[in-house]
């Protein structure tokens, strides 16, 4: 006769935990997939500006992202990134930007308008 050994208490936690992680870890794959999770597509015809001077629009695969720029705050920052963005230093490079301190977004093939 063959004897059965029973799973200890901690044993039982543990395969329902790792169960979870590999159903998160599936599940998030296909969520995270689309890059334009939270990217809405905008018409910028339709939309007004107080000064469209201190606009920069990131164009993407799926939508524009518009960002707003404050010289008041930081005039030697907000040039910088004019200059550039005229350069076209940024154009098809990568974008890392935190939000939040937590979340942080990762863009890839980036076109600017300014």
């Amino acid at each position: 006769m063959i004897k059965t050994i029973k799973a200890s208490k901690s044993e039982k936690i543990l395969f329902i935990f790792l169960i979870v992680l590999g159903v998160s870890a599936f599940s998030s794959f296909f969520l995270l997939k689309n890059k334009c999770l939270f990217v809405e597509k905008n018409d910028l015809k339709k939309l007004n500006f107080e000064n469209p001077y201190n606009i920069a629009v990131m164009n993407l695969e799926c939508g524009n992202v518009i960002i707003e720029l404050y010289p008041d705050i930081s005039p030697k920052a907000v040039e910088r990134f004019k200059t550039l963005i005229k350069k076209k230093m940024y154009d098809g490079s990568a974008f890392y930007k935190v939000v939040e301190i937590t979340q942080k977004l990762e863009v890839e093939n980036l076109d600017w308008d300014y």
